[in-house]
């Protein structure tokens, strides 16, 4: 299946959209995963700012890939980092360190 270097198809139709909200609406039981993973990060007194920094990485890449992040394969993580490399203007590097 040949992804979109452009905008994601899926994302322009809800482009109102909070990510978040269209995250959860393409894999409904990110809900929990992400509440798990925000509470968890919390108790490693990450900053809050952080929490939602990596939370809006990880609701990117499941709007993409359409999966759980537990469920991501290899190939599907590059086909999504590759996406992010051929945007205009390039993401910042930072997101990349999250993967």
């Amino acid at each position: 299946m040949a992804r979109c270097h452009t905008v994601n198809p899926r994302l322009a139709l809800h482009m109102s959209k909070k990510i978040s909200d269209v995250a959860i609406e393409r894999v409904p039981s990110l809900r929990n995963r992400i509440s798990s993973f925000q509470s968890k990060l919390a108790i490693a007194h990450y900053a809050h700012g952080t929490i939602t920094d990596y939370c809006h990485a990880l609701y990117k890449a499941v709007v993409y890939i359409g999966k759980l992040p537990d469920d991501f394969s290899q190939d599907d993580v590059d086909g999504y980092l590759q996406s992010m490399l051929s945007r205009k203007p390039m993401p910042a590097e930072a997101q990349f360190k999250h993967f």
